[in-house]
């Protein structure tokens, strides 16, 4: 099967979407397919990862980008002029399924569609249906939201996502004969992600061998709920050897490093920027626990996946799909969003239940078993091949 993804993502940051692209296409190419990639500029350390044989063209222009910068003519022949490179590449590839993964390349994959008969996949990775007043106030958010929703409406040949979206494409009640909706999988990439015997030389250089590790891993911005983390750490200092370590970046670092400071925490808290995605499981490893206090999640959170894989117990705050993801008390402990208090507490149990800390780390660790690459893949080409079957009918 020939399959092109197109995606646009930050080039300033790895996102969920480029993670499970490349995922896929990895798992794709171990079964003999061939996939092309079509994308904006690519987080560089991402790239190298990519299987050799698969065709990466990062010609798309960020259309957020282009919003951002010239004159309205500027912006729209610059976006026009990539969408037409990314017709080109897609006739050139002539493939059997094409996958998009937001709004922006699914409107172009539409046209694609009409143009070449191609049945087209949206990958409903990214949404607003539960953040849109975090990301705009009323009434653009609101805005936002009703275009969000309404999208799916459109006439793709099939759609795969999150819960969330599942739920909104049924209250759509859109006809099966049209279109299909398949619950996807965030996919562990368990060759990177792979349980080993406990190495810490991240630890060791840091100095914290004796410390009690706390790991944040996400974009420094105020839907990732890590000010909380931070605030949590002024009472946990007072009872423990604590320290908290932070990687990612985002537009919320510069005010999160000014809250350290303030805050007198420069010695128990440790930023460390963005980190290539083969690094993540070195932090993951050299932490005690895994934190994810964010306010808003799809698919639970891939932190939380990559710690059950790695067996590390896990903290994870009760939004988006985690509730139904994850088992309280047995393969995680949900806390409320914007909340350094329960933080405080479920980090005092954690440390001093060693009972509840087993129970977490094998349960979770079963729990990987289901979300790995493979079955992501199954799922996906199960789904590619229904709707190849179905243009082939007459």
């Amino acid at each position: 099967m020939r399959i092109c993804f197109i995606q646009e993502e930050k080039s300033s940051s790895i996102t969920g979407g480029a993670i499970i692209t490349w995922i896929l296409i990895k798992e794709l190419v171990k079964r003999g397919h061939k996939s092309c990639l079509i994308s904006t500029p690519i987080v560089s350390s991402l790239v190298p990862l990519y299987p050799s044989g698969v065709n990466i063209y990062q010609v798309i222009e960020s259309t957020v980008e282009a919003a951002a910068t010239g004159s309205v003519l500027k912006r729209l022949y610059q976006v026009f002029k990539s969408r037409y490179k990314i017709y080109n590449i897609v006739s050139d590839f002539n493939p059997d399924v094409v996958c998009v993964w937001n709004e922006f390349t699914g409107i172009l994959s539409l046209w694609i569609r009409y143009k070449t008969k191609v049945p087209v996949l949206f990958f409903k990775m990214q949404s607003i249906f539960d953040t849109w007043h975090l990301l705009a106030p009323f009434p653009r958010g609101a805005i936002l939201k009703f275009l969000e929703t309404n999208f799916l409406r459109m006439p793709f040949d099939a759609f795969m996502g999150n819960r969330k979206a599942y739920e909104i494409f049924n209250r759509f009640n859109i006809k099966l004969s049209k279109a299909f909706f398949r619950i996807a999988l965030p996919g562990i990439d368990i060759d990177l992600f792979q349980y080993r015997s406990n190495n810490f030389p991240l630890r060791k250089s840091l100095g914290l061998e004796e410390k009690k590790v706390i790991l944040c891993v996400g974009a420094l911005t105020k839907a990732k709920g890590i000010e909380y983390a931070v605030s949590a750490m002024i009472s946990l200092i007072r009872e423990g050897d604590y320290h908290l370590l932070l990687v990612g970046t985002g537009e919320g670092e510069i005010e999160l490093k000014r809250m350290v400071t303030d805050k007198n925490l420069e010695d128990y808290v440790t930023f460390f920027g963005q980190r290539p995605y083969h690094e993540i499981p070195e932090y993951i490893i050299s932490s005690d626990v895994v934190l994810a206090p964010s306010l808003t999640e799809l698919f639970g959170t891939r932190l939380m996946y990559d710690a059950w894989a790695l067996k590390r117990p896990v903290i994870a705050t009760a939004v988006g799909d985690v509730p139904e993801i994850a088992r309280n008390y047995e393969t995680a402990l949900l806390i409320p969003p914007e909340n350094s208090d329960a933080i405080v507490q479920k980090v005092k149990e954690l440390f001093s239940d060693s009972e509840l800390r087993n129970r977490l780390v094998e349960n979770g660790y079963q729990e990987a078993q289901k979300y790995t690459s493979d079955k992501l893949a199954d799922i996906f080409l199960e789904v590619c091949e229904n709707i190849i079957t179905r243009r082939c009918i007459p």
